[in-house]
């Protein structure tokens, strides 16, 4: 079970998309601060140079790697992805596939660790998504659902099994409580506990 100590921090990590030196910062500040728990919610590919590194490293430093619409997408299709979105998706499948050209294991490994990415990760307590948790690789939350989708958010909060749900995909960090407060933003969090 990857379930840390009950009072062992984790770090959550988000949305690589290839780039190497801000993942290798990101997983070096993390151990500086001796955390041994990393979460990767998802899109370890997708846009930057490097996924190759990028899947050896978080497979090497994360306890869990989930499956985030761009790595779904390089296994399978870049439907709906804007033009940009897809053309990086189609290379870094090209990349990544193995082909009789590349058939050597380290190929291999890394599509069937893309293959083996789960949508959604529970634990006692809470549960962890690329997405949401009603469309764990897909759905976004964002900061103006709140106020513009209420909806969604009381969909979003019944779809939850735990208590509290970390979300990637947005690329913005923050936190919504389910009485449908606005979305904070880390400023706001950080000047209600001073």
């Amino acid at each position: 079970d990857t379930m840390p100590e009950a009072r062992e921090p984790i770090a959550i990590i988000s949305d690589v998309h290839g780039n190497l030196e801000a993942l290798t910062a990101v997983i070096d500040d993390i151990r500086g601060q001796g955390v041994r728990s990393v979460y990767n919610l998802g899109d370890t590919v997708g846009y930057g140079p490097d996924p190759e590194a990028c899947i050896d490293l978080v497979d090497a430093a994360c306890v869990v790697n989930l499956c985030g619409n761009h790595d779904y997408a390089v296994l399978f299709d870049a439907e709906g992805f804007n033009p940009i979105a897809k053309k990086s998706v189609d290379h870094h499948r090209r990349c990544l596939q193995p082909t009789p050209e590349n058939e050597d294991s380290e190929a291999v490994r890394r599509w069937q660790w893309l293959a083996n990415l789960e949508p959604m990760h529970e634990n006692k307590g809470f549960e962890a998504m690329h997405g949401s948790p009603r469309q764990p690789t897909t759905e976004y939350v964002l900061p103006s659902d709140p106020e513009m989708d209420p909806i969604k958010i009381s969909d979003i909060f019944s779809a939850m099994s735990q208590r509290i749900a970390f979300v990637g995909h947005t690329h913005l960090p923050g936190v919504l409580e389910e009485n449908n407060e606005p979305f904070l933003m880390p400023s706001t969090i950080a000047s209600r506990h001073r």
